[in-house]
């Protein structure tokens, strides 16, 4: 089937805010991605992840505000908060809906994007076809310190001394300090619990070459507006948990979780999923060969979930 691609911005509750669409003639349903970060674009890697699914549905990327190209009036925007964020994204639906006629898209949150997408969902079920969170964030208070114990354990086997007196000397409560966070992730990068098999810069930049020419980005940039987003976002973002603020979803959910994901550890997605009130059916799929990015390390096994579910629910 043909496809048309559209990357342009829209105003989105008052500021300009980048959309990357990607249209089939004969869609059989329409999926919006909430990137993670806060502050990551996922639309450099669109090829890497929809490549399969381009020519069957309409894929929407977002650009969420001071991200990537979205960034442009950043000097001019008010400090970024969660509240905020969800209502520009249920103002993404409206947009759709108006400019496209996209009704009821499945929404797919990634990471940091799937807490916001709980959010969205929970607070306008009516808008969506159905949730599909991937490397679900539930509660960092929970989640972080089990990644700091992975990357413990991963540093002890692998002889990793430098990486071991590092880690030691960081508290379980490491996570309020973003600098101190990016740091750790950089660790957990490198010893798998981000990709089973990591890469590096050059790998990634690669991988970008894949996306129509329009949606791809520049490194720096998007390093730029993470550590931005993040600055401004985490301290509130630390102090919320699903487990109390999601508690029904009236719409089917599934979660995707990469078997070594050590960015949003599965203990906690496990609680949140198994307390969750849910009209439809909710699932929990592990990826065996995946961490925190199993659209990209089983990008088959995940189309293919995607279709069924436009299917079945």
């Amino acid at each position: 089937m043909k496809t048309k691609i559209i990357s342009r911005n829209f105003t989105i509750n008052g500021v300009s805010q980048w959309l990357y669409i990607n249209q089939c003639s004969r869609p059989k349903g329409t999926l919006l991605f909430i990137h993670g970060g806060p502050g990551w674009s996922d639309a450099p890697w669109a090829g890497m992840i929809c490549q399969r699914l381009w020519g069957e549905v309409n894929t929407v990327h977002w650009d969420q505000r001071q991200c990537n190209r979205s960034s442009t009036e950043m000097k001019d925007q008010a400090p970024l908060t969660i509240l905020q964020m969800m209502n520009d994204g249920l103002e993404v639906c409206r947009v759709l809906q108006e400019e496209f006629q996209v009704h009821r898209p499945i929404l797919i949150g990634h990471s940091w994007g799937a807490f916001l997408s709980a959010l969205m969902v929970s607070h306008a079920s009516e808008l969506f076809h159905s949730y599909i969170g991937i490397g679900q964030l539930v509660e960092n208070r929970e989640s972080e310190p089990l990644s700091l114990d992975f990357c413990k354990r991963r540093a002890q086997e692998e002889g990793r001394e430098d990486l071991l007196i590092e880690l030691n000397s960081m508290p379980n409560t490491f996570f309020r300090s973003v600098p101190t966070l990016f740091r750790q992730r950089e660790i957990v990068s490198e010893l798998g619990g981000e990709l089973i098999s990591p890469a590096n810069q050059n790998q990634w930049e690669q991988w970008m070459l894949q996306s129509p020419l329009d949606y791809q980005s520049d490194w720096e940039k998007l390093n730029r507006s993470c550590e931005n987003a993040c600055s401004q976002l985490w301290p509130e973002l630390i102090e919320r948990s699903l487990l109390d603020e999601v508690q029904r979803i009236h719409v089917p959910i599934t979660l995707l979780q990469g078997q070594m994901d050590y960015f949003t550890a599965v203990a906690p997605i496990s609680k949140w999923l198994r307390n969750l009130s849910c009209s439809g059916q909710k699932e929990l799929i592990i990826f065996d060969r995946s961490a925190h990015w199993p659209q990209i390390e089983e990008n088959e096994k995940f189309a293919r979930i995607i279709l069924q579910t436009l299917t079945q629910n």
